[in-house]
């Protein structure tokens, strides 16, 4: 799922606003992210409820690596934030957040 340059500079000056960390989950708990969450829960349970328990070993081990890198990732963004956060043309961000054009 793509996002526009709108809905895109929208997040970013939600970000400039509101602060860009693990204290704000509402920009990590995206609906795509709590549609996969879900679908892990559901594998897991159901893999459990039928006792498949190397399948649910398998995908649990395969989920904890990915919710790791993931972690990660976004850790190492969150210290560079702050740099971003100067450096970035916030005039630019606006008029991509009001729908204007921009190059």
């Amino acid at each position: 799922m793509f996002m526009s340059d709108q809905e895109q500079a929208k997040i970013l000056l939600e970000a400039r606003d509101k602060g860009y960390s693990w204290k704000n989950p509402g920009q990590l708990l995206q609906a795509s992210h709590r549609k996969i969450l879900a679908c892990v829960v559901v594998t897991l349970a159901g893999s459990a409820a039928l006792k498949l328990w190397m399948f649910f070993f398998l995908y649990l081990t395969f989920f904890a690596g990915v919710a790791l890198c993931y972690i990660v990732s976004m850790n190492a963004h969150f210290k560079t934030w702050p740099f971003s956060k100067r450096i970035i043309d916030w005039e630019k961000v606006e008029r991509a957040a009001a729908g204007e054009a921009i190059d």
